[in-house]
């Protein structure tokens, strides 16, 4: 990797050693995932590793996902409920944190006292890292928070157990989409710890849940009242469903959109979803966590991020609303590219 990498988490180690003693907590986005989990039980190592005189404490915000139970039973995740008298935390550190909204319950954390510390992958605006006293972020070269982790250990000569390189591998091929987006050099940390002894068919064994028939039921209704748009070659989707709206954007990518947005009308406002097709940012070359986000929240208001082809925004308009500017939005950009009208697919 390269040295500015390097540096940045040679930064997090020198952070860590010059703790006092005393008590640190982890917190991930809400319905914490794979790589929530698997992050914050590097992170506990890291630290376990190199303070014996300092406590850590992971908080998942309003629980883990589904998705996640085989993980959080393999690694044995030590959890707290909800943290209680923050202030005697010397640090906060936010692992794989999207932005603002993803916090959930958790959100209140980012006004406190303590040392707030940053360890993510995903696409951020300025406003969002600047409530940071350490940020290391890194989305070119790793396909997931758990490498960096994966990292600042090697730095130190901590060692992952079989079950933790388990779980790392399970929670790279989810945020790399299935080893669709995988980084270069993600792919040779996977083939070292092939080597090491641990089976893609053990990570993938992981991931092996079944969908209940709420999500069956919102992710087929989602897709029937699909709205489809195209301009030349390229599909867009717009959908509205009470729940499971990233399942439902997923599908739509899935079934051969290139941009699919997904929402739901909440508290005065919407939570939107959105997807796009790697073709969609590659030739466009517009990102769904910063480009997108950044035009709907700097017009509706709001907060929101993400990754390229991956994002959600909590926004203070109506779905209606921001569908229909999403449209015009779309429209200017396809018609320049493809020189076609912008039509609804009936």
């Amino acid at each position: 990797m390269p040295g500015a990498f390097f540096q940045e988490v040679e930064s997090l180690v020198q952070k860590i050693l010059q703790l006092p003693p005393g008590k640190v907590l982890a917190v991930t986005h809400r319905n914490a995932d794979v790589e929530s989990v698997t992050s914050a039980a590097i992170l506990s190592l890291l630290i376990e590793g190199m303070r014996q005189d300092v406590e850590l404490d992971t908080y998942f915000p309003e629980g883990v996902s589904a998705k996640a139970f085989g993980v959080v039973s393999l690694l044995e995740v030590d959890t707290v409920f909800r943290p209680q008298d923050i202030e005697d935390y010397l640090a906060i550190v936010f692992l794989d944190v999207g932005g603002p909204g993803a916090l959930g319950e958790a959100k209140t954390l980012l006004d406190t006292s303590a040392d707030r510390w940053l360890i993510d992958h995903h696409l951020h605006g300025e406003d969002f890292l600047s409530a940071f006293d350490l940020q290391l972020v890194e989305s070119d070269e790793v396909s997931s928070t758990c490498e960096i982790l994966y990292y600042a250990c090697e730095n130190r000569g901590i060692k992952l157990n079989e079950n933790l390189k388990k779980a790392m591998l399970a929670a790279i091929i989810v945020e790399s989409r299935f080893l669709r987006l995988v980084r270069c050099r993600t792919l040779e940390l996977m083939s070292r710890l092939c080597r090491e002894g641990v089976g893609l068919n053990e990570a993938f064994s992981l991931l092996a849940w079944e969908r209940d028939i709420s999500s069956k039921l919102a992710v087929l209704k989602g897709m029937k009242r699909a709205t489809i748009m195209r301009s030349g070659e390229w599909v867009a989707a717009f959908s509205h469903v009470g729940a499971f709206q990233s399942e439902v954007a997923n599908a739509l990518i899935s079934a051969g959109g290139d941009i699919a947005v997904v929402g739901n009308d909440e508290n005065g406002g919407c939570k939107v979803h959105i997807r796009t097709s790697d073709r969609f940012v590659s030739e466009l070359s517009i990102t769904a966590g910063k480009d997108i986000v950044d035009f709907l929240t700097s017009r509706f208001g709001g907060e929101g991020g993400g990754h390229p082809s991956a994002a959600a925004a909590q926004l203070d308009v109506p779905m209606s609303q921001v569908f229909a500017d999403l449209e015009q939005y779309l429209k200017d950009r396809f018609s320049s590219l493809t020189k076609a009208k912008f039509v609804r697919v009936e």
